[in-house]
């Protein structure tokens, strides 16, 4: 009983994928490493803050160092589970190892990380909380960290046990994290992890909406908002969508608040504006829908002589809770403009990308989860054109499958990252919305479904939850077993 009672049992409609920071994609993979894996710097609140965690000190300039070079010191007192210590040289190989740090200079000198060339502190900072600047060590039975939990052995048959890290500091109020897969049902319905949540074999979901939860009495449904959108991205490579007015035609025609009712019972909260999402300050795309000007602009396109193969996310997200409604929505609204669509559904993560990289495809129904508050690297990893994907390219910094290739939003991009003013972020904005390589739908939510046993539920201003602070009271006794005595 005892076991059962600090035992936290999550609720998946698809499995995790392999609990590795280099490589994660997936929300609810990521909360997983995040209880594994700790980054050097976590971003402290909303407010976009951060905060050293694997450093002892915050970055400072090198006095007498090469130009630009900045270094933090290590902490001394972290160690792995298997209980060895974290070095300053294990810090700057995984470092060095991440496509992300690949254009900087990384060295050690004793418990100090020295780097050059990266283009402001703060950059470096926001970076740095990034998951895919994690810390890990390889062993023998995989990937471990310094996080407050440890995989309990290898997967099976799609459950996923985290156990704590022995050698962790502080004292932990579970003893077991079970992530267990519900396979959605024909119609893609939840049937089977409601009937899970219901007979108490899960304590806590976040795979449900507030209308899938709604039957579930006596149960928590907590939204928060999320740092994410759900974009839709058009192939500027390739016809039809080579065409600018056919670009705008789309997104005129689309009517973004009838998309969020179909998912929201408060759908004007998830209605988008603009491709930030509200934490990152509102901002409006002047894109309403316009259904006359869509025909107007439409008319003097070339119109395919196929239907548009129309590449779809795979699984729900929280920018997105039934991304096949959605792409059947996208195809009823697009069919007046003659723009016949089908879908090319992914099957993994691995699966998206490979399509997204070859290229082969006129839209993509997807959407971004922001790690951190750094709108320059989110709207550089949709919008330049060094972020195009294509084969053997990382895909945490390559999502530009609009695949625009513009000098013009390129500059753009630059004078933001340099200037970091309202009014660069302005013109970013103002270009995405003329030229139209994408066009933002929903900004997403983050929606925990839990019993009453659950205690201490939360999301971290990165939008990942905190699965260590959570807390599970005992079992109420069924009143059936009031009173009663055992008969042998």
């Amino acid at each position: 009983m005892e076991r059962h009672q600090k035992t936290l049992r999550i609720g998946l409609i698809s499995p995790l994928e392999d609990l590795e920071p280099r490589s994660v994609t997936e929300i609810l993979t990521e909360t997983a490493c995040r209880q594994v894996f700790e980054t050097p710097y976590q971003v402290k609140n909303r407010q976009g803050h951060v905060k050293p965690w694997l450093f002892a000190t915050p970055f400072a300039r090198v006095q007498g160092g090469a130009d630009g070079e900045i270094q933090a010191i290590v902490r001394p007192d972290v160690v792995f589970s298997d209980g060895t210590p974290m070095t300053a040289e294990i810090v700057a190989a995984c470092l060095r190892q991440e496509p992300l740090f690949s254009g900087l200079t990384i060295r050690t000198q004793g418990e100090r990380l020295r780097v050059q060339g990266a283009s402001t502190m703060r950059e470096m900072e926001m970076a740095l909380c990034n998951t895919r600047a994690a810390v890990w060590k390889s062993t023998a039975q995989g990937l471990i960290g310094t996080g407050p939990f440890q995989v309990a052995g290898k997967p099976d048959g799609g459950v996923v046990e985290l156990v704590p890290n022995p050698y962790y500091p502080h004292t932990l109020g579970l003893d077991r994290i079970r992530f267990e897969v519900f396979t959605p049902d024909d119609q893609g319905n939840p049937t089977e992890l409601i009937a899970a949540l219901r007979d108490d074999r899960v304590d806590l979901t976040f795979d449900l909406t507030p209308t899938e939860a709604e039957p579930l009495a006596g149960f928590t449904c907590a939204s928060t908002p999320c740092l994410s959108t759900a974009l839709l991205f058009f192939n500027t490579a390739r016809p039809p969508f080579d065409q600018q007015s056919l670009r705008l035609a789309a997104a005129k025609m689309l009517d973004r608040s009838q998309l969020a009712r179909l998912f929201y019972d408060r759908p004007f909260a998830f209605v988008a504006t603009s491709l930030l999402p509200p934490e990152l300050g509102r901002h409006w795309d002047q894109l309403s829908r316009d259904e006359n000007e869509a025909m107007n602009l439409a008319a003097s396109c070339r119109k395919p002589d196929r239907p548009l193969e129309l590449l779809l996310v795979w699984g729900p997200r929280p920018y997105l809770p039934n991304p096949e409604r959605a792409a059947q929505w996208i195809q009823e609204q697009l069919a007046p403009l003659s723009l016949r669509t089908v879908i090319k559904d992914s099957v993994s993560s691995e699966d998206f990308d490979f399509q997204a990289a070859s290229g082969e495809y006129d839209l993509v129904l997807a959407g971004w989860m922001l790690e951190n508050l750094d709108a320059h690297h989110y709207l550089e990893s949709i919008l330049s054109s060094r972020t195009i994907p294509a084969a053997g390219e990382p895909r945490s910094h390559h999502f530009n499958v609009g695949r625009l290739e513009s000098s013009e939003m390129d500059a753009a991009l630059e004078r933001y990252r340099v200037q970091s003013t309202d009014l660069a972020l302005a013109d970013v904005l103002a270009l995405s919305s003329s030229l139209m390589p994408v066009f933002p739908l929903l900004h997403g939510a983050n929606v925990a479904v839990h019993s009453q046993r659950v205690k201490g539920v939360s999301v971290g201003p990165g939008g990942i939850p905190n699965l260590s602070d959570v807390r599970l009271s005992p079992p109420a006794l069924q009143p059936a077993m009031i009173g009663r005595r055992a008969v042998s």
